[in-house]
This record gives C-alpha cells, structure tokens and sequence, in this order.
C-alpha cells in the first residue's frame, strides 16, 4: 500500500513527466520491445497510476 508521501510525489511526477526521443529509444531498449510513443508514454502512466507501484529514493534519483 502507498503512502500518502508516495502517492503525492507520483501525482507530482504524473503531472511534469515529459517526453524526448532519447526517452522513446530508452524505454523499448531497455525493455527490449518496439512500443510507439502513445504505448510508451500509456506505460508510464499506467505504471504510474497502478496502485502497487511505490516511490524509492537512491541518491538523487527516484
């Protein structure tokens, strides 16, 4: 279960999270697929708005 923490800071990155080529190219390298950029960028927010998906911070990073 998120915590209130969690789930306000993935609202706040829902709402800013932009999109480059270099995010498109990542994403389907990374998980070794060829999405389009709509199936991309329904990724995200489908990962972003599930409700198992938590928030860690490593260092500077999320």
């Amino acid at each position: 279960m998120r915590t209130l923490a969690s789930r306000k800071l993935l609202g706040q990155i829902k709402a800013q999270v932009c999109y480059t080529e270099l995010v498109y190219q990542r994403v389907n390298k990374k998980l070794a697929v060829n999405l389009t950029k709509a199936e991309v960028e329904a990724l995200v927010i489908a990962i972003l708005d599930d409700d198992t998906t938590d928030v860690e911070k490593l260092g500077k990073n999320y």
